[in-house]
């Protein structure tokens, strides 16, 4: 193959690509390096470019101002004025002097700091490229003097090559060059490109069918609530505010795309260009939300313009775990059961021919079993190739055996047994009809109440049915305006709640034993027991406490109260965490309030809100899961009191390693107490320290372990005689510019450090508190 490597004398290879990494104009050598690929062809089809002294086109996107050093682009990609273009980006280069982020070697405190900051760097360009893009994974090429390593990032980890000095191994560094060049011209998915998205550009039908739709229409309808004429809303018709949204979305430089969803008997096409909604961080489920625009490419009948459908859209790399079901199968279920205030499946599925899974995750158990247990990788997880490519014999063996198959489809409890840290996940896009309002958008506290009450009445439908949601949060509650027909024959727009993100659901019928181990669920609104212990299955309890959660977030940082640092108080009370033996458990605040069944503030007061009706309910609810978690104390306390002699075990309190915590343990095993020694104990004997609950508590507890009762609770405050004229809601009290002076934590999901023995929050930046 005449491209397969470019041979030329060593001297001019060295003066080209090699300068001397020690002279102090190193950036000239990344300049030299980028021009001599260029000059030679080395990546045919590409060209490189040096952008560290760029800023992106796309503002907004990259917070931090991290810059890649360079990247290979398409041989045809223009540059405005200079400036890089993130969204073109095929391949990115980092260039260092001497700072390897993966050389472990260098120990030295100077050395580890500099390294995790280059380290971060990357891995936030990473993460970048992977939003902005339709990207299944993302080679990366990291150039630290006259070496060079390889990493290729998916939502599991990165993959990691040794480093190689180009110098000695040039052909070998031309030959990843040359099969960079072969994926990119005829088979991008080698490269991560995600096949089922299509970019698309301003001479496309696509492109314009967007903007088209994005230009306002006299007949959308207004959201606002109200009673409805005979006729009114009788058709098919737009929400103003859905239309503004998508047209928001249509950002200039942001990419557009159409994407397939495969169906049973055909492939359904959504027009998406900006997500409304990201999660953050590059491993995890990377979860995108977009409005998009349904779009079939048939022909019209009758050769009049489709009318406009906008629908959600969620872009996400589920878990993979055996018996756990996608989250459109759940829904397709409550649906077909006439589950209320859930939302309407359109269409959902795993993307792919062959389904699009990380590889990290085998490529670690290759990398770490034993010599003969090894098993190659399983073709099913590596992309497909199209096209007709002509390249050299791989190290890799594309015929999997049976074993690898069987390992790849194991059950998963088998990795926490053995240490397996990476999750595997799978690429996922699900389609819902309604496209819903943030909970912030109620203005009004009665409202909130009314939205979060639909939300428990579908949670009870559900549960009937045998499905526990497990992951309630604000992110998970949307307002929808909806018509309804009430039983006086009336017509109305009501604003109604929607119960959302059903992915984390199960059967409650399902075994004790967890498909995944780490805690479920969204740190700021967790139960009180869930965090108290990482070993909890989520039950009903949980999910009401929750609910209770939402309701108290939304009405200190919205609803009038002698609470004046919101923003802190918010943080210390559902950030903040008790950081024991490397494990993550609930914070003191939250903790002080369910045990003393009332919220104390940061100068000692008690939380009172401007409304009577509000303070009851929160009052009547906190006293109610107090009540259930001294009973559920008690009951276990006495069944070990009977079978065990020995002091209780604990983690100790958010003060001190010395302060024990008489009640954080009542939800682990006995087999996990017995064996975690180094956690302090306690000298009261179990059946002197508890005095059996009351009547009033046994009362109590059963409001926040049945629906019903749990709902009589609110719309006892929903429908009291006692609210004022005026609204409470005094509007968002959490300033845009408010930062923390707090650090923390690491801004990890709970399920990546669940194999380690972790668990912590979900967002430990201000974002959380700005997100709605």
């Amino acid at each position: 193959m005449s491209y397969e490597a470019v041979v030329f004398g060593m001297e001019e290879f060295r003066d080209l690509l090699l300068p001397d990494p020690s002279n102090p104009q190193f950036v000239e050598v990344s300049r030299r390096n980028l021009a001599a690929i260029n000059h030679h062809k080395l990546v045919p089809g590409c060209k490189a470019a040096h952008c560290e002294y760029q800023n992106p086109d796309l503002p907004g996107v990259e917070p931090y101002g991290q810059k890649i050093g360079a990247a290979l682009f398409d041989r045809k990609a223009e540059f405005s004025g200079g400036r890089q273009k993130w969204v073109d980006q095929e391949l990115p280069i980092e260039f260092e002097h001497d700072l390897d982020p993966f050389d472990e070697e260098k120990n030295t405190d100077t050395d580890v700091t500099s390294r995790k900051k280059v380290h971060k760097q990357a891995t936030h360009c990473a993460e970048l490229l992977m939003s902005v893009q339709q990207r299944l994974f993302l080679f990366m090429l990291a150039i630290t003097g006259r070496k060079f390593r390889i990493l290729r990032w998916d939502r599991s980890c990165v993959v990691v090559s040794e480093d190689v000095d180009y110098v000695d191994n040039w052909e070998l560094f031309c030959d990843i060059l040359w099969r960079i060049s072969l994926a990119h011209r005829f088979a991008p998915g080698l490269l991560g490109r995600d096949t089922s998205a299509v970019r698309l550009r301003p001479s496309d039908v696509e492109w314009k069918r967007m903007t088209t739709a994005a230009e306002s229409n006299p007949n959308d309808v207004d959201d606002k609530e109200r009673v409805l004429g005979d006729e009114e809303l009788a058709e098919l018709f737009t929400f103003k505010y859905v239309r503004d949204a998508f047209k928001q979305s249509l950002e200039e430089g942001y990419p557009r795309y159409k994407v397939a969803i495969p169906g049973n008997d055909y492939t359904r096409y959504f027009l998406i260009c900006r997500p409304i909604f990201q999660a953050k961080g590059l491993p995890g489920r990377g979860t995108r939300g977009y409005i998009a625009l349904d779009y079939d490419p048939t022909p019209s009948k009758s050769h009049k313009p489709r009318a406009d459908r906008f629908v959600f859209l969620k872009d996400a790399w589920r878990m993979k775990y055996d018996g756990v079901r996608p989250e459109g199968d759940i829904l397709a279920d409550l649906n077909e059961k006439d589950v209320s205030y859930v939302p309407t499946l359109l269409c959902h599925g795993d993307v792919g021919e062959s389904v699009q899974e990380t590889i990290t995750p085998q490529c670690w158990e290759r990398k770490h079993s034993s010599p003969s247990s090894s098993s190659p990788l399983s073709a099913g997880v590596l992309p497909s190739a199209s096209g007709n490519v002509k390249g050299k014999d791989t190290d890799l063996d594309f015929e999997a055996s049976d074993r690898a198959s069987e390992e790849a489809q194991g059950d998963d409890d088998d990795n926490f047994q053995t240490g397996y840290p990476l999750r595997r996940h799978v690429h996922y896009r699900i389609v819902v009809e309604e496209v819903g309002r943030p909970l912030s958008a109620v203005g009004n506290e009665r409202k909130l109440l009314s939205i979060v009450l639909d939300c428990v009445k579908a949670h009870q439908q559900a549960y009937k049915l045998g499905i526990l949601h497990r992951d309630i949060s604000a992110g998970n509650i949307l307002v929808y305006p909806r018509v309804e027909n009430l039983q006086d024959g009336r017509r109305v727009l009501r604003w109604v709640g929607l119960l959302t993100d059903w992915e984390l659901s199960k059967r409650i019928d399902e075994s004790p034993g967890r498909h995944q181990r780490e805690r479920t669920g969204t740190w700021q609104f967790m139960s009180y027991g869930l965090l108290a212990a990482d070993s909890k299955v989520v039950e009903l309890c949980d999910d009401l406490e929750a609910f209770f959660y939402v309701i108290l977030y939304y009405a200190i940082r919205y609803v009038d109260s002698n609470c004046e640092d919101v923003p802190t108080f918010l943080e210390d009370f559902f950030d903040c965490y008790t950081l024991y033996q490397g494990a993550y458990y609930v914070g003191d605040k939250k903790k002080t309030a369910i045990k003393g069944g009332e919220i104390e503030l940061n100068n000692q007061q008690k939380l009172l809100f401007a409304t009577a009706p509000m303070n009851d309910l929160v009052g009547d609810l906190l006293r109610s899961f107090s009540a259930h978690y001294r009973i559920a104390t008690y009951e276990l306390e006495k069944r070990r009191s009977a079978t065990h002699k020995f002091p209780i075990l604990a983690p100790p309190s958010q003060g001190s390693a010395a302060d024990a915590w008489d009640d954080a343990d009542i939800f682990l095993s006995d087999a996990h107490l017995a064996h975690d020694q180094d956690a302090p104990s306690t000298s009261k004997e179990t059946d002197k320290s508890l005095k059996p609950p009351t009547e009033e508590e046994l009362t109590l507890a059963k409001n926040v372990s049945d629906h019903d009762l749990f709902l009589h609770v609110v719309r006892s405050a929903l429908y009291s005689k006692e609210w004022g004229k005026a609204s409470a809601w005094k509007g968002d009290r959490v300033s845009p510019s408010w930062k923390s002076s707090k650090k923390l934590g690491p801004p990890v999901h709970l399920a990546e450090k669940a194999s380690r023995h972790k668990a912590q929050k979900t967002s430990s930046s201000p974002e959380a508190l700005r997100s709605s």
